[in-house]
C-alpha cells in the first residue's frame, strides 16, 4: 500500500479530523450478510491481498496498484480471483479475472498525490457473473457528496479472515478527486470500499488506496469512482486480450509505491 509522509504541506481546505471509530470484525453470518458484495482479491495464489467491491454480476473495482507484482509487471488476469464475502475460510463465490484496465493515467511519478490517488483505480470484469442469492452488487454514486459520514469495508493482512467495518468516519479533505478520510486502514485494504448514504441509498462513493501521517494523525486516503467510470469502462470494453493499461514511467512500480509487498 502506498504510503504518504507529507499530506499536512499538500492539502488543501482541510478540516479537523473526526474521532476514529473503531474497527468491527463482521464475523458472524447475521453481521456479515449485507456486504457479501465486498471481497478478498487473491492475487498471485494468495501471494498478494486486497479488497474489492462487486458492482455489477461481472464487475468489480479495485485499487490500480493491486494488480501489479513488486517489480512492476502486471499480474495476468488468471492469476487474480475475487472472494465476495469471504469469511472465516469461505467465500460466497469465486470468480477469476477475465480482463481488467486501469485508469489510463495511472501515474505514479512525477505527480502530486491529489493526482495519483485520483487515478489509483482498476476495474475488473470476471470470468463468471457473481448470481448467488445473497450477494447484491453496490450502486456507484456519481460524486463523494461534502460533509457527509462515510464507512469503509476492508480487509487486511492481521485480518485477512472476515471483512471489518469501520462507520462514521468523516472525508476530512479532498481535492481533484482524491479523499482523505478518518478511517483506519492497512495493508490488504486497498481497494476497500469508501461507502456513504447518498439520497437515501447506501452508495460506494470511492474505495482506499493508500494510508498515511497528517498532521500527526493516521489517515486513510483514496479515490472518488464516480468520474473515473466514465473512462475506465471504455476501456475494459477494448481490452479483448486481457490487460488495458498504460504502465507508469519509472524504473518501477514498486520502487514508485515504495514497497515491497502488493
Amino acid at each position: 500500500m502506498l504510503r504518504i509522509l507529507t499530506l499536512l504541506a499538500l492539502c488543501a481546505a482541510a478540516a479537523p479530523l473526526a474521532a476514529q471509530t473503531p474497527l468491527r470484525s463482521l464475523t458472524s453470518a447475521d453481521a456479515a450478510r449485507q456486504w457479501q458484495a465486498v471481497g478478498r482479491l487473491s492475487i498471485g495464489n494468495g501471494t498478494a491481498l486486497c479488497s474489492a467491491t462487486l458492482v455489477s454480476d461481472r464487475l468489480v473495482l479495485t485499487a490500480a496498484h493491486c494488480l501489479f507484482r513488486s517489480d512492476g509487471v502486471a499480474y495476468p488476469p488468471e492469476a487474480i480471483e475475487f472472494q465476495p464475502g469471504w469469511r472465516n475460510g469461505g467465500a460466497a463465490a469465486y470468480r477469476r479475472a477475465k480482463r481488467f484496465a486501469i485508469h489510463p493515467e495511472f501515474q505514479l511519478s512525477g505527480q502530486d498525490w491529489a493526482y495519483r490517488l485520483a487515478r489509483d483505480i482498476a476495474i475488473i470484469e470476471l470470468d463468471l457473473p457473481v448470481n448467488t442469492g445473497g450477494v447484491a452488487p453496490l450502486d456507484i454514486s456519481d460524486h463523494a457528496p461534502d460533509s457527509l459520514a462515510v464507512s469503509v469495508i476492508s480487509y487486511a493482512v492481521d485480518r485477512a479472515n472476515a471483512p471489518s467495518i469501520e462507520e462514521d468516519c468523516a472525508i476530512v479533505a479532498r481535492e481533484s478527486g482524491a479523499l482523505l478520510l478518518s478511517c483506519s486502514a492497512g495493508p490488504g485494504a486497498s481497494g476497500a470500499p469508501i461507502l456513504a448514504n447518498v439520497g437515501g441509498r447506501l452508495q460506494m462513493v470511492g474505495l482506499i488506496s493508500a494510508i498515511g501521517q497528517w498532521g500527526g494523525d493516521q489517515v486513510s486516503a483514496g479515490a472518488e469512482i464516480g468520474p473515473a467510470m466514465a473512462v475506465l469502462l471504455p476501456l475494459l470494453r477494448a481490452a479483448p486480450g486481457g490487460i488495458m493499461f498504460r504502465p507508469a514511467q519509472a524504473q518501477s512500480l514498486a520502487e514508485q509505491l515504495g514497497r515491497t509487498n502488493p
